[in-house]
């Protein structure tokens, strides 16, 4: 429905260790028509549910901040995958695990989990389409896992990047910037030690 409705974002805040038929038909006929679908990674410190785990799906995993100190010695705030979410090589990128939210017959309630961290990928995917149709779905998960690099994850091999709500709201806004566009290493997955070479397109 959501994809005859004209959807230009799908947000699945589900996931499942099992991908059924149905779905891959349904997130592969998303990909076709240009429909951005983003889903949440899930939780147990575990690999990534499905549909998220689909290559077309952006995966997204909860978040943590903590304090720590910068090389110059400064206070300052880092981020990392929460201890309850799911996160491993498929994952596209993180965000705040938390967040306060209207319920139902009024009030408010705290809601915890990846599928907040999807949700606010989705309504910035959203907006970024809503602001710039010009910009096809594959620009928009790139805009969106690329917006920054984490400097702390699970494993030390492993780089998440963190959702940057300013970066995309450059590309909304058009305003002039340096802006990564791709990031490539070589050898993909270097083992610990192993000289690599990092290659940056960077457009202006």
């Amino acid at each position: 429905k959501a994809l005859d409705g004209g959807a230009a974002v799908i947000c699945i805040p589900l996931g499942a260790a099992r991908c059924t038929a149905a779905m891959e038909e349904a997130i592969a006929a998303a990909q076709e028509r240009g429909v951005l679908v983003i889903a949440p990674a899930g939780s147990g410190r575990g690999f990534d549910l499905f549909p998220a785990a689909l290559p077309w799906v952006v995966s997204c995993t909860a978040s943590s901040s903590f304090p720590t100190r910068d090389a110059e010695g400064r206070s300052v705030m880092s981020e990392e995958v929460a201890s309850f979410a799911n996160a491993s090589w498929k994952t596209d990128l993180m965000s705040p695990g938390s967040a306060r939210a209207p319920k139902a017959g009024g009030g408010w309630t705290d809601l915890e989990g990846t599928s907040v961290a999807c949700a606010r990928a989705a309504a910035l995917a959203a907006w970024l389409r809503w602001k710039r149709p010009d910009l096809p779905a594959d620009r928009v998960r790139e805009i969106l896992t690329l917006a920054c690099a984490a400097p702390a994850a699970p494993e030390p091999d492993l780089r998440l990047r963190s959702l940057n709500a300013e970066v995309v709201r450059r590309h909304g806004e058009r305003i002039a910037d340096l802006v990564v566009e791709e990031v490539s290493i070589s050898p993909p997955q270097p083992p610990p030690g192993a000289e690599l070479t990092v290659t940056l397109a960077v457009r202006n």
